[in-house]
């Protein structure tokens, strides 16, 4: 079937793939050539460790999966179902490694606790369950009378379990991490005898206002990938189950994917990479995720006179 042949709704749907799949990858290649320098610093230039390894793999599937889906859609190909599930692999690779970056981070903060490193753990590996279903619940095949032009043929309403457990786990995340932060630091700026009020408190929980800068740094880096990752895991989610065309219901996941790992990306790299500030360091007591063993947390920052520490890098 030549392409003039093609309904019109079915070149319009193909065309709206098109557009969405290369402005991810146009926003994805920006943020890796954006950040070479920093990658660079990362991986050669701090110790190498699992969380490095984790980070480098995020990046990797991301290009992978969002640059071979834009060539995928906009060149034709004889082995539509081969390629689709050979790239379709990277999503779950993907999701798993940017949710691991956040299960180090909170497992860190509150210094490699037990009952932490279960619940938590047991939240990565439901993601990791989840996002397998993606693979396994899309097929995709080539246009009747046109079989080089690849189309996604079915989305099983179970691959909604992927945006589900992503949300569940991000909110704990982001919960838990605000929940430690302001339980260490925010009392500490009160004056003596200081008692807030509770709409006080609300403020202070959804601004950060009552933190020092270095821990309010952490939060607001946590609340922008928490309210980016659970409005487009909902989105997606209910997409899935509706019963808008096939087309539709697949942008928002790969909108989700790139986005959920660019900020996952951007929130291990600033911490690891002290970008946030500019002035002098602070430390804090935290837990090696690899061996267990004590290290520190540095911190730098412009806003308080601090006296400088050794460095230590981060798991």
């Amino acid at each position: 079937m030549p392409s003039d042949e093609i309904p019109a709704a079915i070149q319009r749907e193909l065309q709206i793939s098109e557009y969405v799949l290369s402005g991810s990858a146009a926003i994805l290649l920006w943020d890796i050539l954006n950040n070479i320098r920093n990658d660079y610093l990362l991986l050669f230039k701090h110790r190498f460790q699992l969380t490095s390894a984790v980070y480098l793999t995020a990046r990797c599937a991301s290009v992978v999966y969002i640059l071979g889906l834009t060539i995928y859609a906009t060149n034709p190909f004889h082995a539509c179902e081969s390629a689709y599930v050979a790239l379709d692999v990277f999503m779950p690779i993907g999701v798993s490694a940017n949710t691991f970056l956040f299960f180090s981070r909170v497992r860190a903060i509150y210094g490699g606790d037990r009952l932490i490193t279960f619940v938590f753990g047991f939240l990565w590996l439901s993601v990791v369950a989840g996002s397998l279903t993606i693979p396994i619940g899309t097929t995709a095949s080539g246009l009747p009378g046109n079989p080089t032009e690849c189309v996604v043929t079915s989305l099983k309403k179970y691959t909604s379990a992927s945006g589900v457990t992503l949300a569940v786990n991000d909110s704990l995340v982001f919960i838990a991490i605000s929940y430690r932060l302001f339980s260490d630091f925010s009392e500490s700026t009160w004056e003596p005898g200081e008692r807030k009020p509770w709409w006080g408190r609300l403020r202070a929980l959804l601004t950060g206002a009552d933190l020092p800068a270095f821990a309010k740094s952490l939060f607001t880096d946590g609340q922008m990938y928490y309210m980016i990752t659970v409005f487009i895991n909902i989105v997606a989610t209910a997409l899935v189950l509706s019963s808008v065309d096939l087309a539709y219901r697949c942008i928002p996941a790969v909108l989700n994917f790139t986005l959920t790992g660019i900020m996952a990306c951007r929130v291990y790299r600033n911490t690891k990479l002290n970008l946030h500030w500019g002035g002098r360091e602070l430390t804090l007591p935290t837990l090696n995720s690899l061996t267990g063993e004590p290290l520190s947390l540095v911190l730098r920052t412009s806003n308080v006179d601090l006296p400088s520490v050794k460095t230590q890098d981060i798991p």
